[in-house]
């Protein structure tokens, strides 16, 4: 029997790291329409304003909205040789990174003025900010905090769901004390723990994206926001037609029947 336990131990802990993540039900509880073209790559509230930024060489495009309605405030396009991608607010500048040109641009929020630019190595992928530093995907299993000044790296971390990494992921965002990611080809958001990368809950919205858009390879879900004056996230996807405020809540585990004692040998 001894020599059975280290078995069972590794039996259990393989269970441990395969087990799902807890799942996140989700309610629909405001929509909004917006330009069917945009190729969403970054999706970003301040304020009254929520920002977006849409990819693909030569139509590539960062935009301001009215939170309320929906309304252009501002667009404006970028160099046709840069691929944009995630982008955030921090400390009233605009990020926003490229795909494959290793560039971050900085831009003023209010008029789209270009005040700074860095690089890196590397793929862009997803941005967001804990309220002091940067945080950056590249479509890994990795995440980079980086210097807002100096957009150098400070800190490295790999996202497990157990032991296994969890790659492609893309867009990002930052709130009630979390991580929130989208992953790339997938209709799935991931809630990460910021200081062991653990990912502690997962949200199927594949039902959403089948609503909204015939599915493809190009229209996948990507782009969170957290709204909180209504405590919910804009969700989207590349070349939806909508975007959607949502509601997370941690689904119920199924409660197991009663067991039922084995029933009782008939006398022969």
């Amino acid at each position: 029997m001894a020599r059975g336990f280290p078995l069972l131990g590794v039996w259990l802990g393989c269970c441990l790291c395969a087990a799902a993540a807890p799942p996140l039900s989700y309610t629909v509880i405001d929509s909004q329409a917006q330009n069917p073209g945009l190729f969403t790559q970054g999706l970003e509230i301040a304020g009254d304003r929520l920002y977006a930024s849409s990819g693909l060489y030569g139509k590539s495009w960062i935009a301001a909205y009215k939170l309320e309605s929906g309304t252009v405030v501002r667009t404006q396009r970028l160099p046709r040789s840069l691929f944009a991608e995630g982008l955030t607010l921090l400390q009233n500048r605009l990020y926003l990174l490229t795909w494959k040109a290793g560039r971050t641009l900085v831009f003023d929020p209010d008029d789209f003025t270009v005040l700074n630019t860095f690089h890196y190595t590397g793929e862009g992928w997803g941005l967001t900010h804990d309220g002091t530093h940067l945080i950056m995907s590249n479509g890994s299993e990795q995440l980079v905090w980086r210097d807002p000044a100096t957009f150098e790296p400070v800190r490295r971390l790999r996202i497990l769901h157990g032991e296994r990494p969890r790659h492609q992921l893309n867009e990002l965002e930052y709130a009630d004390g979390f991580i929130w990611a989208n992953v790339w080809q997938q209709d799935t958001i991931l809630k990460i723990h910021p200081t062991d990368g653990q990912v502690v809950a997962e949200a199927d919205l594949s039902r959403l994206r089948r609503k909204t858009v015939t599915p493809d390879h190009n229209n996948v879900l990507n782009g969170i926001a957290y709204d909180p004056q209504r405590q919910a996230f804009w969700v989207t996807g590349k070349l939806w037609p909508k975007r959607y405020l949502v509601q997370f809540t941690e689904r119920a585990p199924a409660a197991n029947p009663p067991r039922q004692p084995p029933a009782a040998l008939k006398p022969d």
